[in-house]
């Protein structure tokens, strides 16, 4: 007969070594015909759990995406009633900048800095703004004036 003994003749531990091996075919080979109707009978068996557990897994993720669903259209119907109420807000989108004067002081470096706030930074492009670049600023208001922490 084969090599196969009464410890190999368990279709778990064959359908586990069969998991791991290189050489599928060359174990299947060897295997009595009783031994391996057990493990495609075994084999059939999981495929079929996994296959139900698989669909009940999804079925109890999209009966949970319809609860989300429904939480979602709640709350989108209550933000258009909100926004007929309440209109949206007029906003200015502010850009806040460290800069310093571009005339070299004693040691190469300007001591005067300042902070800059430029409003309506969307109507300009979005790489106008580049640290090391120069820039002339002109008709700047004086707001006030405080000693900026050094960085």
């Amino acid at each position: 007969m084969l090599w196969v003994d009464d410890d190999d003749d368990d279709p778990d531990a064959i359908l586990e070594r069969l998991e791991g091996a290189n050489n599928k075919r060359s174990i299947l080979r060897k295997l009595p015909p009783r031994v391996l109707q057990a493990c495609l009978s075994l084999a059939s068996d999981r495929a079929l759990r996994s296959r139900t557990q698989a669909y009940d897994d999804l079925k109890q993720e999209l009966n949970v995406s319809s609860q989300c669903l429904v939480i979602h259209a709640q709350t989108l119907t209550f933000l258009l009633a909100s926004q007929q109420k309440y209109p949206p807000r007029q906003i200015r989108s502010l850009r806040m900048m460290r800069v310093r004067d571009a005339r070299e002081g004693v040691n190469g470096v300007s001591d005067r800095e300042a902070i800059l706030t430029v409003w309506d930074v969307k109507d300009y492009a979005t790489d106008f703004f580049r640290e090391g670049k120069r820039y002339q600023v002109k008709s700047t208001p004086f707001v006030s004036f405080s000693r900026l922490p050094q960085s």
